[in-house]
């Protein structure tokens, strides 16, 4: 993950606090997303763990996360934005499809000691691809992520927060969607930021947070099972 090249104080830099080396239980995870009920409300997801329900809403992935869910830039401050990436057009001209391979190959071809603002950007994508909002590891970039990077400071003020709780949903509740759903349905991968995931479970049942982390040096930890 780009460390020293984004400012940690830009909405998308605070993720960069997150202490994410080492072991992630994903079996807990699992075992708290088997424990969903079913809600007729879209966009909240609720869960009954030891009799107490929890809901997981945007406002919590908001409040946890520190990213904006509200309706993000203006219309005006949208139009500035070209339909024309100029990032696209230097390091992926040829490309009909963008993976996050690609924009590695583009991160390797700029000097890390550079620092330039095309790097700088380029960090934000594969933050975003690898960590916040990723469909699935194969997946392929958002054209129109490499159009707003292009103007930081109306990519920095985006509604990443709103985005990547939706795609929560969709990957979490995408068997609901299906009136017959087959056993591949039924099946669920969270690709998109699982640390906040499991940092909101932690916080909403407080023993079981201080069981598996907690906060260091003003980072959230998670230990591993020994």
């Amino acid at each position: 993950m780009p460390n020293k090249e984004l400012d940690h104080k830009s909405q998308l830099g605070r993720l960069l606090d997150l202490d994410t080396k080492g072991f992630f239980p994903s079996t807990l995870v699992n075992q708290i997303v088997l424990r969903r009920v079913d809600c007729q409300k879209r966009h909240e997801l609720w869960f009954l763990i030891n009799g107490k329900p929890l809901r997981f809403s945007l406002q919590e992935f908001a409040i946890v996360s520190g990213l904006y869910s509200d309706d993000g830039p203006t219309p005006e401050e949208m139009e500035l934005v070209s339909s024309k990436s100029k990032l696209k057009e230097k390091y992926f001209k040829n490309t009909m499809s963008i993976n996050i391979t690609d924009v590695v190959s583009a991160l390797d071809s700029i000097s890390r000691e550079a620092k330039t603002r095309d790097r700088v950007k380029l960090c934000f994508i594969y933050l975003l691809n690898t960590f916040l909002i990723m469909p699935s590891p194969s997946s392929v970039i958002d054209l129109e992520w490499l159009q707003l990077v292009d103007n930081l400071p109306i990519f920095d003020n985006y509604c990443w927060g709103k985005l990547a709780y939706e795609k929560i949903i969709e990957q979490i509740t995408k068997k609901d969607m299906k009136n017959n759903p087959t056993e591949k349905d039924i099946k669920w991968n969270l690709f998109s930021c699982p640390w906040i995931f499991l940092i909101w479970f932690c916080e909403a049942m407080p023993k079981l947070g201080e069981m598996r982390g907690g906060f260091k040096s003003n980072r959230w930890f998670f230990r591993a099972r020994n």
